[in-house]
């Protein structure tokens, strides 16, 4: 088909104008291609101008910033071509032997720098991963160079961390000793590496023999049902033993610590079952007061 004609010739420049007009006429600018062709062609005309001027600018500009080497003085031809008279011999790794002076290579970075009093560049050291200066053999980059002492006390330093990995090199062998002697001495027992029992060792006793219940505290029967009635009392806050007990002592006079009313004795081991029998426990959800069950009257 036509196809093949729509982009050469007229063709192209009309579709650069439709698509200039469109693009016009979405930006606010009153013109149409069909409507008004005459003001499309005209408006086209002048964006093309308008552009040729502003990249002859901005070409310009450029040229004026950076110069135009173009327009410099071309090179001799044997200069393009790195042809020249100067003799020189190479040897077969390409290095040169005689003839003309070689130039050595300058890269961005700084070269050949000393600073604070250093006699070697950064990176003329290099020790176990790190770099540094080797009139000094500091890896601290910007540090002032030492000379020959600063040598010595890096030496002296790395002679010192050998040192202290020997001392706990010894010190992990000598406590693998120690716990090797402690579970040899404790095998076929219930005593672990740290000396302590272990309850599920090897001889440990079962839950509920004997030897377990041997120290178990027996509670005299009358002894815990006089303590129950203690508390029972102390809850209800009608404890008169304990006031009329008190209020003898103070008669006495007995000279006491500030702010003490009886004598402090340890609490017998009834009176303790006691407390832990009439105790609230608050956590209880079965006791609480708006359970509706009075306690465990479900269970």
């Amino acid at each position: 088909g036509d196809n093949v004609n729509r982009g050469t010739g007229d063709a192209v420049g009309f579709e650069r104008l439709m698509g200039h007009a469109s693009d016009a006429f979405d930006a606010g600018a009153e013109v149409h291609a069909n409507a008004n062709p005459s003001a499309a062609e005209l408006m086209y005309k002048q964006f093309r101008e308008k552009k040729k001027a502003a990249t002859i600018h901005t070409k310009g500009s450029i040229l004026d910033k950076y110069g135009d080497a173009s327009e410099q003085t071309k090179a001799p031809e044997g200069l393009l071509l790195g042809q020249t008279e100067t003799y020189t011999e190479y040897d077969q790794a390409g290095r040169a032997l005689r003839g003309g002076e070689v130039v050595a290579q300058k890269s961005r970075y700084d070269e050949d720098v000393f600073d604070g009093n250093h006699t070697s560049v950064w990176g003329s050291f290099w020790h176990r991963g790190l770099w540094g200066y080797a009139c000094c053999r500091s890896v601290q980059k910007g540090a002032y160079c030492t000379g020959s002492k600063g040598i010595a006390a890096s030496l002296a330093a790395n002679d010192l961390m050998l040192q202290n990995l020997e001392t706990r090199r010894a010190a992990k062998e000598k406590e693998a000793e120690e716990t090797a002697a402690l579970e040899a001495a404790g095998a076929g027992t219930s005593f672990g590496k740290s000396g302590m029992k272990n309850p599920f060792g090897e001889g440990a006793s079962k839950w509920g023999d004997k030897d377990e219940t041997a120290q178990d505290v027996e509670l005299d029967p009358a002894k815990l049902m006089e303590a129950l009635r203690k508390e029972d009392k102390r809850l209800k806050g009608d404890d008169a033993d304990a006031d009329d007990e008190i209020s003898d002592k103070k008669k006495r006079g007995n000279k006491r610590g500030y702010n003490v009313l009886a004598d402090e004795k340890e609490p017998t081991e009834e009176e303790m079952e006691a407390f832990r029998m009439k105790r609230t426990r608050e956590e209880d959800p079965m006791a609480a007061k708006d359970a509706g069950t009075g306690g465990y009257d479900l269970v």
